[in-house]
C-alpha cells in the first residue's frame, strides 16, 4: 500500500491510498489492472491543514483497506485482462508481473541482504535510490524477458532498483 500525495503547481492538493505491486511513487497506478486507488482527499485552494486531514482519514480507513491487497494478489494470480484508464493496461500488467518475477530472482542473489541493507540506508538517510548494476539486472530479467525489455534494460534497471528500495524500507 502506498500513500500518494501531490501538491500541484496551481496550488491544488490530492491524496490517494494505492494498493499495488511495488512501483514508483506516481499516479500511473490508474492505468494498471494490478492496482486499486482510493482518493483520500482533494483541495483546490491549498488548504494548510490538508495533510493532517488526510492523515485523519487514513487512520480511519487504513485497517479495512488492507484487505484490498488480497484482491491484488488474486489479480496477479489470474489477470482479468481488463482496461482501466489505458488501452495498454493488460500489457502494463504483464510488464509489472515480469518486474515482480525479476525481483524474486534478485532476492535469490548471494548479495541480496547486503544490497537490501545498502538500498535501505541510501533511501532512509539520503532519499536516493540505489541504482543496481545493469549486468545484475540483466541476469534477473533474462529468464522472463522479451527483446523489448532487454533493449531497454537501463529503464528496467531503474524499475528493479525502485522495487528493491521499496522492499528494503517496508519489509
Amino acid at each position: 500500500m502506498y500513500i500518494y500525495c501531490i501538491e500541484h503547481k496551481e496550488g491544488s492538493q490530492t491524496c490517494y491510498l494505492i494498493i499495488s505491486l511495488p512501483r514508483a511513487d506516481d499516479d500511473a497506478w490508474v492505468v494498471s489492472s494490478l492496482a486499486f486507488g482510493v482518493q483520500i482527499s482533494k483541495s483546490w485552494d491549498g488548504d494548510k491543514d490538508f495533510f493532517n486531514k488526510c492523515i485523519n482519514r487514513l487512520d480511519n480507513i487504513m485497517s479495512p483497506a488492507a484487505y484490498l491487497k488480497d484482491a491484488i494478489i488474486n489479480e496477479i494470480n489470474s489477470m482479468s485482462c481488463i482496461s482501466t484508464d489505458s488501452s495498454d493496461s493488460n500489457f502494463l500488467g504483464i510488464r509489472q508481473l515480469t518486474n515482480l518475477k525479476a525481483f524474486k530472482k534478485l532476492k535469490e542473489h548471494k548479495d541480496f541482504s547486503e544490497l537490501s541493507a545498502k538500498s535501505k540506508d541510501l533511501w532512509v538517510n539520503g532519499k536516493e535510490i540505489l541504482r543496481l548494476d545493469v549486468n545484475l539486472v540483466k541476469s534477473c530479467y533474462e529468464p522472463y524477458s522479451d527483446e523489448i525489455i532487454m533493449e531497454y534494460i537501463d529503464d528496467y534497471s531503474w524499475e528493479l532498483s525502485v522495487i528493491l528500495a521499496t522492499y528494503s524500507v517496508f519489509k
